[in-house]
């Protein structure tokens, strides 16, 4: 069943309308009308103040006094379902009716069937934010030049500059310089809002000031962007400061690095929050200090403490930062034109008066909803577990390291837990997909992919490791050999046929026809006089026992033998073949059982949610039929072949 994911940091940026827009683009079928919409959003509330009844620690009491929650039960989830709780009552464990009647209520009327949000207080791994103040007296230089200028080209002075003096004169240069020297050892990222003022700023450390340090702004092109990044990324001889226009708030991640320097600041607080977000990721290690020199008594200083003591942007996320800047706006921009203190401290507290409000608006109806549904522990803490197991980075490295050494890619230690990759000069293959020409850094470390963003972090899923199991799977590289063993049972010259099937079936990719069938080859062993020895003589056994055999003896032994080879591999078809029908059987009854389930809780939710529309119970019972058409044509095929002589 094809599908789309839009992933959005803030879905309500541009208010109720936008977002309802954005979910139209997914599903203009559910997202039919902007009214029907808003009356939907208005019963979220409810189940959401219905959910925190259920989990209060009265609840059994509630159940037993409170008639209005038995209604509103009655009413969300059928009057059998609340039955069965009040008759579990007297038996004094309900803890799982109550678990499985709140997952039906965000199941069914929740938004979680097509919307999923997580915030940072629900997710762990985020770091600690720390704002350090730097106030400087403006220059007269600038005092001259903002003299009857909008007001807020004060928040970027050095633009009414004909050319760069002012790095001569600008205090927070010289505060950047001395701060810089002063730690050595620690690498920042420095965003500011323009080309010019960030290629000055890089130019002057670089040329001048004997520090190391790279540039990032939209004139270079992708490559030197690049190039830049990894320059400040690298560990040894590498830039200590990477100087970024505005477009390094965006896309780019540098959580290695923990300190940040808004050498100027943006008037949208979102723009703020994306500064910040470069560092303040999962995978910073450290606490992320932010560091901003601003002119005393100036638009620098009341936006920053709009900002700080307003909607404490620095300190946290904030969700409503956008919806309070839309609000006080107005406010705001008459305070950089005509400061005056008072007028601050009065913006200040109706700033934070009105983000209390919306925070808490925040917290109720569909938003509360999202949350519980988005993130559940249980279900995540073993999904994390999976995870864990399914990486087995260190089994990954041995493997695609004798993977690599086979098709001739070179491989060179990089650091401390990663490596280049580049195509070798003899390579046994064209190309390999997810390998470029010019190579690749990569990592079995996920902690390290995380801190990283120009190293590609090698998985089973990477495409690269995919396309190398590919290649050995389904291309003839490697699919047969010869080898001899002394095997004292068995007489001498006694021949050995070790074969190996796997499931083949031609199937679209959607349908994801590998949930049902099961994974493993199925190995067969067959002596000269056909006896079946899979169960006598091990995989691994065979492996440490098997000897080389030089290219031209083996030559003449299957020039030799080929006739009774023949035979063997004919006899394990045979067995083989018994065991397809087991296998279909099998992969049928896990279709159905899957695919069934999906179905019937769908039907279900149809019954007491109309969003749920009988096309999509339609979609899924078609996926099912395909599914079950597809089964019916898998079948063993011979995929890899060891002849082996005993001596």
């Amino acid at each position: 069943m094809p599908g789309l994911l839009l992933l959005t940091a803030t879905p309500e940026q541009l208010g109720p309308d936008g977002h309802f827009a954005r979910l139209r683009l997914l599903d203009p079928d559910r997202y039919h009308d902007l009214q029907a919409f808003r009356e939907e959003e208005s019963e979220y509330r409810a189940i959401s103040n219905l959910v925190e009844r259920l989990q209060a620690e009265d609840v059994r009491q509630q159940l037993h006094d409170a008639p209005d929650l038995v209604r509103a039960l009655e009413h969300y989830l059928g009057a059998a379902a609340v039955q069965k709780m009040r008759d579990e009552l007297e038996q004094g464990d309900i803890d799982q009716l109550i678990e499985d009647a709140i997952n039906s209520l965000l199941d069914r009327h929740g938004t979680g069937r097509v919307l999923f949000r997580n915030t940072r207080d629900a997710v762990a791994g985020f770091p600690k934010r720390e704002l350090f103040r730097y106030p400087l007296r403006m220059p007269q230089a600038y005092a001259d030049l903002l003299a009857g200028a909008a007001s807020e080209s004060a928040l970027h002075p050095e633009a009414l500059c004909e050319d760069d003096d002012w790095l001569e004169w600008d205090p927070r240069v010289e505060w950047l310089v001395d701060w810089l020297r002063d730690h050595r050892d620690d690498k920042a990222l420095v965003i500011c809002a323009r080309k010019d003022t960030a290629r000055a700023l890089e130019k002057q450390m670089r040329l001048f000031e004997g520090i190391r340090a790279a540039v990032f702004h939209e004139g270079l092109s992708l490559i030197e962007r690049d190039r830049a990044a990894a320059y400040f990324a690298d560990e040894d001889d590498s830039a200590q400061v990477l100087i970024c226009s505005e477009i390094g708030s965006e896309g780019r991640n540098f959580q290695f690095a923990h300190h940040l320097v808004l050498f100027d600041l943006p008037l949208n607080p979102d723009l703020l929050e994306q500064r910040i977000g470069r560092l303040d990721r999962i995978g910073q290690r450290r606490d992320v200090a932010i560091h901003v020199p601003y002119f005393e008594e100036s638009p620098q200083a009341v936006l920053l403490n709009w900002f700080d003591l307003g909607i404490n942007a620095f300190s946290r996320s904030c969700a409503a930062a956008q919806a309070l800047f839309q609000t006080f706006a107005p406010p705001l921009k008459a305070l950089l034109d005509d400061y005056s203190e008072a007028g601050l401290e009065q913006l200040l507290d109706d700033t934070r008066h009105r983000a209390d409000e919306l925070q808490t608006e925040l917290q109720a109806g569909r938003d509360r909803l999202l949350e519980l549904n988005s993130c559940q522990p249980e279900p995540a803490a073993r999904i994390l577990e999976q995870v864990s197991e399914a990486s087995r980075s260190l089994e990954l490295a041995s493997y695609m390291e004798r993977a690599f050494d086979l098709f001739g890619v070179e491989q060179q230690t990089h650091g401390a837990d990663s490596l280049v990759l580049q195509p070798g000069d003899h390579m046994q293959v064209s190309s390999l997909p997810g390998l470029p020409e010019d190579g690749i850094t990569a990592t079995y470390q996920r902690s390290l992919a995380l801190s990283r963003e120009d190293m590609q972090f090698l998985t089973w899923e990477h495409p690269l490791v995919s396309g190398v199991m590919e290649l050995i799977a389904d291309g003839e590289f490697g699919n047969a050999t010869l080898c001899s063993l002394k095997l004292p049972p068995l007489p001498p010259g006694t021949l050995l046929v070790e074969t190996f099937y796997r499931l083949h079936c031609v199937a679209p990719r959607a349908l994801q026809l590998q949930r049902y069938l099961p994974q493993h080859a199925v190995r067969l062993v067959l002596d000269s006089n056909g006896n079946d020895l899979s169960a006598i003589i091990a995989h691994g056994h065979l492996n440490k026992l098997a000897e080389r055999v030089p290219r031209r003896t083996a030559q003449t032994v299957i020039s030799h033998a080929r006739s009774q080879i023949a035979e063997l591999i004919e006899k394990a078809d045979g067995l083989v073949a018994a065991q397809d029908e087991g296998v279909r059987a099998s992969a049928r009854a896990q279709a159905e059982s899957l695919l069934g389930a999906e179905i019937e809780r769908l039907q279900a939710l149809a019954r007491v949610n109309p969003s749920i529309r009988d096309s999509e119970v339609a979609a899924l019972e078609q996926q099912r039929d395909e599914v079950l058409a597809h089964i019916d044509q898998v079948e063993l095929k011979l995929d890899a072949l060891r002849i082996a002589v005993v001596g």
